[in-house]
């Protein structure tokens, strides 16, 4: 459960940092892959210094691959 406290705080910080640093993003009416790139980028920040700093952000978690639907995985590189 600590774990998960930990993701979340790191995710939430990460949110607030990247709505503070690239409003001009959301009032472009950016698409959702920029977006999402965009936040990734926020978070992996925020990880490279913490014990999550192999883990990875996939912005295409839910796209097709070779006809199979990919499913969110946690992984470490």
């Amino acid at each position: 459960m600590q774990e998960y406290k930990e993701l979340i705080h790191i995710f939430e910080n990460s949110n607030k940092e990247f709505i503070d640093k690239n409003m001009i993003i959301l009032e472009s009416k950016a698409s959702e892959r920029c977006i999402c790139a965009s936040l990734s980028q926020t978070i992996l920040n925020n990880i490279k210094n913490s014990k999550y700093y192999e883990y990875y952000v996939d912005v295409e978690y839910n796209m097709n691959y070779v006809g199979i639907k990919k499913q969110l995985r946690v992984l470490k590189t």
